[in-house]
């Protein structure tokens, strides 16, 4: 997959950064569910464009049958379906609830044993996490703020 992008110095920083990239999402909710996958390796391919190679996605939800089936349907578009893959729909035995999984990319069963550690992962409590505060910036009207240095989020869902 290639990504057109016109940052300066993009051929010399890009030979000092990290070039995998792993982005994860995970929400528990009661019976619902919600994981979001993404990874990549990155290259410079030319002067003002990236190639991910061995990229891959993955999304896994699960929720009441009828919110699947509108997710299922939206994810079920032609151009979604020959780029990532078809969605796999299969129902939780005695309950109102399915589960959704729309997965692919060239990476994907190379990635496959990391995926399935990530899923076994609890989701983590953002509202007891301590980030370090780097420096004096204004935070405005959200829930969160300075405290002794330490950023704490209290969540605000």
């Amino acid at each position: 997959m290639l990504i057109p992008v016109n940052l300066p110095n993009l051929a010399t920083s890009s030979r000092t950064a990290n070039p995998e990239v792993l982005w994860g999402w995970k929400r528990d909710s009661g019976f619902n569910q919600r994981v979001i996958l993404f990874g990549a390796s990155l290259r410079v391919s030319d002067a003002n464009t990236l190639k991910l190679d061995d990229w891959f996605f993955f999304y896994r939800a699960r929720a009441h049958t009828l919110d699947i089936s509108h997710i299922s349907r939206l994810l079920s578009a032609e151009a979604l379906v020959r780029e990532v893959g078809p969605t796999l729909v299969r129902a939780c035995n005695g309950t109102e609830f399915a589960i959704l999984e729309f997965s692919g990319g060239p990476g994907l069963c190379k990635h496959r044993p990391l995926i399935q550690r990530l899923l076994r992962r609890r989701p983590g409590d953002v509202s007891r996490r301590k980030v370090p505060f780097t420096g004096n910036t204004e935070i405005g009207p959200c829930r969160f703020g300075p405290h002794r240095g330490i950023c704490r989020f209290r969540s605000i869902v």
